[in-house]
């Protein structure tokens, strides 16, 4: 079964490298490089700071639910971008938490708890930023639905919340999320 799995690895892989040769413009492709090896700085600090980014969330994960280690974190994390890459539906947080699970002994019930409250959190950091920063951006794209659905999440958190405190409560392998976790899923 592993040697079936690589090979059809190996062939989507292939198939994929004979794809994008077809279809990338190589002459934009030189010309982005050339400009990047001109002037690397502001790469270099955009990936510092996406690296940044999956540090603090892993970290949270780590205070939120006290069994994960920071690699098992960081890799889960990694796990579910890259399953939100190839996946529909963001069905890389499903991922997220199948990782977790087969590689440590944490129950389903608080790895996936805390999964949908640090992702919660996330998605109410993102909807802020954007009334905040952008207040008539988000009304101009989408109407009223940008206040309808900034408190359907903000309503949603509260039985995820409740789920959490009971998870926490049964269990006591989960912590609520603390200001330090909030600030952190906003940061991130």
């Amino acid at each position: 079964m592993r040697k079936a799995r690589t090979a059809a690895g190996v062939v989507v892989l292939a198939l994929s490298v004979v794809y994008l040769a077809r279809v990338v413009d190589g002459p934009v492709l030189r010309e982005t490089a050339k400009a990047l090896a001109g002037s690397p700085g502001g790469l270099a600090l955009a990936l510092v700071c996406y690296a940044l980014a999956f540090a603090l969330r892993s970290w949270a994960w780590t205070r939120a639910l006290p069994g994960l280690t920071a690699g098992q974190s960081w890799a889960a994390l990694h796990v579910s971008l890259l399953g939100n890459h190839v996946l529909p539906f963001r069905l890389g947080e499903v991922l997220r938490v199948t990782s977790v699970l087969r590689r440590t002994d944490l129950g389903a019930e608080p790895v996936t708890a805390t999964t949908v409250t640090l992702r919660l959190a996330d998605l109410l950091s993102v909807a802020v930023l954007a009334l905040v920063a952008v207040p008539g951006l988000a009304a101009e794209l989408i109407g009223a639905w940008a206040w309808i659905l900034a408190v359907a999440l903000a309503v949603a958190a509260l039985p995820v919340l409740a789920w959490v405190r009971g998870v926490a409560l049964r269990s006591g392998g989960v912590r609520m999320p603390a200001a330090t976790i909030v600030v952190t899923a906003f940061l991130a």
